[in-house]
């Protein structure tokens, strides 16, 4: 994540962001400061060629990878689920 937003000159929330876009599914960013609402719209000056996005969409298939994405993301907190039933 961190590689391709060094790439892209984007943040990895950018990323992240251009990523949720280009596979048609569409992220609903929160933010009440004015300097992340602007950077979250900054996401449409660039594309994410085929290799990155294969990259990015198989985060997920390595184990060593499980939480590379939401490591890289400032301000994820995992969550456990102590005492939580299902």
């Amino acid at each position: 994540m961190l590689t391709l937003a060094e790439k892209h000159n984007k943040t990895p929330e950018q990323i992240a962001l251009r990523w949720s876009i280009q596979r048609d599914v569409i992220p609903i960013p929160k933010s009440s400061h004015k300097d992340r609402i602007a950077e979250n719209a900054d996401v449409f000056d660039f594309f994410l060629a085929d290799d990155d996005m294969n990259l990015l969409n198989n985060l997920d298939a390595n184990p060593k990878n499980k939480n590379r994405l939401r490591d890289n993301m400032p301000g994820t907190v995992e969550r456990k689920n102590k005492g939580h039933r299902r």
